[in-house]
């Protein structure tokens, strides 16, 4: 489910940057969703992309161990540094989740 998501929105983004040229590279795609997208604020959308960077790979068990991670440190039951080792201490199931564990790692450092 998860890359039909990935995969519907990489059609709506070069559905929106077509008519700009034949081949749309990766910046024109993301000028021209920021064209039809006006009501998201540039720093907003550019957040966005970044965390799709960071945890788009990872499998969902790793998102929600990582989601009641961060509910923790938001409810003072972990200090960040102990959630950063908890995240660290999860054996990844793929690379992607290897490398969104890290990123949550050091986001919380």
């Amino acid at each position: 489910m998860r890359r039909r998501a990935r995969c519907l929105a990489v059609l709506l983004l070069v559905g929106a940057a077509q008519g700009a040229t034949a081949e749309p590279t990766l910046a024109r795609l993301v000028e021209a969703v920021r064209e039809k997208a006006l009501v998201v604020p540039s720093p907003l959308f550019d957040f966005f992309l970044s965390q799709m960077d960071k945890y788009g790979g990872a499998s969902d068990a790793t998102l929600q161990r990582l989601r009641y991670l961060r509910d923790a440190v938001f409810r003072k039951q972990l200090t960040r540094a102990q959630a950063a080792a908890a995240a660290l201490a999860i054996l990844p199931g793929s690379p992607e989740d290897g490398a969104a564990l890290r990123h949550f790692a050091r986001d919380m450092k």
